[in-house]
């Protein structure tokens, strides 16, 4: 039987193979996979920063103005879903997909990838203007918080450095003769910082929207990358951004430098094995 199966198989290939055409083994087909996925892969971070309107839909995505206008999927009015069977369908909030509609946030690409969305949008102006409110106890800065988000800020948010250093963010779009200079946290300077002593920042609004991209919060600190020299000569302005951040963590997962170095560190200590 098993014979029979194969002899019938192989008279297909071997037409196909006369006519011109290569007939390569499903297995086989990972070496065409890989560079693919490259090209996909390097064109995309050519052309889109590390945020997505669809990634921002199905990851939950948060920030600034949510506190007013909800999170991302929110805004969503109506998305098409590539589906696992390669079919595409539209979902709004009431038709006949409308189950998929309002499952696929939080999703994280496991029901199917969006291809186009159509969300709200608020008017915008060319810059912003942030306040920098500091406190010293969290109940008077929880309190704030409740206050201004009742008031007529566009953007909020805080940032808590410890018990006694907690700074409410509070930002208004203006126009661009209202800004006496603006602020740059794309390269050199690093957005955190300022928060504390700066009562008053202006940004350009596209730089305020990516302001905490630059050293992926704080988190650049990790892998010396707020080191001036490093941050000049290693990483650049091209390499300070979320995506190579990302990239540093999954090679770290897969070689395991700083498990190495902490066993290190303890052994030089005499506290290791």
């Amino acid at each position: 039987m098993r014979r029979g199966l194969g002899a019938k198989l192989w008279i297909p290939s071997l037409a196909l193979e006369r006519a011109g055409l290569e007939v390569v083994d499903i297995e086989n087909l990972r070496r065409h996979y890989a560079p693919t996925l490259d090209a996909w892969v390097e064109r995309f971070e050519q052309r889109w920063d590390a945020i997505t309107a669809g990634g921002a839909v199905a990851g939950v995505g948060i920030e600034a103005t949510s506190f007013g206008q909800g999170l991302v999927h929110h805004t969503l009015r109506e998305l098409d879903v590539l589906l696992p069977d390669g079919s595409i369908v539209t979902c709004t909030p009431d038709n006949e997909h409308r189950d998929l509609f309002f499952g696929f946030p939080n999703s994280y690409g496991s029901l199917g990838y969006a291809l186009r969305l159509v969300l709200e949008t608020v008017p915008v102006k060319p810059c912003v203007r942030v306040e920098h409110l500091r406190f010293g106890q969290a109940d008077t800065f929880f309190a704030a918080l409740e206050q201004h988000c009742a008031g007529d800020a566009d953007f909020i948010d805080g940032v808590v450095f410890d018990s006694h250093a907690l700074v409410l963010n509070l930002a208004r779009f203006i126009d661009e003769a209202q800004a006496p200079s603006l602020s740059d946290y794309g390269f050199e300077r690093i957005y955190y910082r300022p928060l504390l002593d700066t009562p008053v920042d202006h940004l350009a609004v596209r730089d305020y929207i990516w302001r905490w991209d630059t050293d992926w919060f704080w988190c650049s600190k990790n892998v010396g990358a707020q080191n001036p020299l490093l941050r000049r000569l290693v990483f650049g302005r091209s390499r300070l951004n979320s995506r190579t951040y990302t990239r540093l963590m999954r090679w770290n997962a897969r070689w395991g430098i700083t498990r190495r170095l902490a066993r290190l560190q303890l052994s030089l200590l005499g506290d290791g094995p």
